[in-house]
């Protein structure tokens, strides 16, 4: 099953799904808009993904500064249609220039290796952004 959501400051879609999604469905949701509606916190964000790359290199994914080199990712590198069923890439938001969002479509339910059953990226802020290991430790 696959979700596509385009979400705005004042979607009536957040009321509607208040956090009950099924486990089996990937979720996620980016809207590069929201970066222009709010102001950035002090000091500026330590990072922003604008949700507008989907690179499938397995140390410089998304946008580049993202990896999915972890013993739970068995993303393939390639977007949905082009290598197996499922994958990654990036959509337009319809009715929103500008907006887009990341579609995971995790299509495999079986085992196996590199098959788009299941998606694991990380992004290392402490060695990229330079934020400390410690500061989920008091709310980020």
């Amino acid at each position: 099953m696959v979700v596509i959501v385009p979400v705005t400051p004042h979607s009536p879609i957040l009321a509607m799904f208040p956090l009950r999604l099924p486990l089996s469905v990937t979720l996620l949701l980016i809207a590069t808009g929201f970066s222009k509606d709010y102001l950035p916190p002090g000091g500026g964000w330590d990072y922003l993904f604008e949700g507008d790359s989907s690179a499938g290199s397995a140390a410089a994914a998304l946008d580049g500064t993202w990896d999915h080199n972890n013993g739970s990712d068995q993303w393939d590198g390639t977007a949905p249609g082009t290598g197996n069923p499922g994958g990654i890439t990036v959509v337009p938001v319809a009715g929103e220039p500008g907006n887009s969002a990341l579609l995971m479509v995790d299509a495999i339910t079986t085992s196996g290796t590199n098959n788009n059953r299941r998606f694991a990226l990380t992004h290392d802020l402490a060695s990229g952004e330079g934020v400390p290991d410690d500061f989920l430790d008091d709310g980020a």
